[in-house]
């Protein structure tokens, strides 16, 4: 096996031994290096250039106007309006890691999400939908933290129950 020596003007130019190995002459290395300087130039143009504060632009004119397709029995009248896309970013899970252990650790976010969901206990509470229910009551529950699960309608269970007033539950994790 022969030795691979480098010159001192190959290791300054960066050439390895691997790539030397590979045969990569001094020329295709300081060729290579120049290309990646001037790819380093450019994603910093581009860094830039998105970073930079964009001139805004006026709001863009909300145009009506109506198409009209006349039919042999019927006329319709097509409104349309111009609209304006407002991007907007939204958090998202990206990824999930699991720390303890490796095997059997094949869950989706979904899975993970149920099995952490089952692991609280939940408090419950009903709203009767009689004469004092109050669409108030309902945003100041989800305010707290209550999500609405079903609507009983105790009528359809038995005859008995035909005067009770219909009720809505609600539910959220207890709080320790």
């Amino acid at each position: 096996m022969t030795r691979i020596r480098r010159t001192k003007k190959e290791i300054e130019a960066g050439l390895t031994v691997e790539s030397k190995k590979r045969g990569v002459t001094l020329e295709q290395q300081i060729e290579q290096n120049e290309q990646h300087a001037n790819a380093r130039v450019q994603a910093r143009q581009i860094q830039d250039a998105a970073t930079r504060k964009k001139p805004r632009k006026p709001a863009a004119k909300i145009v009506e106007t109506y198409d009209e397709v006349d039919h042999e029995y019927k006329k319709i009248y097509k409104y349309r309006v111009q609209e304006r896309i407002v991007e907007k970013e939204v958090p998202v899970v990206k990824e999930v890691r699991i720390l303890n252990g490796t095997k059997g650790s094949e869950k989706t976010v979904q899975e993970l999400l149920n099995q952490e969901l089952n692991k609280c206990t939940w408090e419950w509470k009903e709203l009767k939908m009689d004469n004092n229910f109050r669409a108030e009551d309902m945003k100041e529950l989800g305010k707290r933290g209550w999500k609405m699960t079903h609507i009983m309608e105790w009528r359809l269970l038995k005859e008995d129950w035909k005067k009770k007033p219909d009720t809505m539950y609600f539910q959220r994790p207890k709080q320790r």
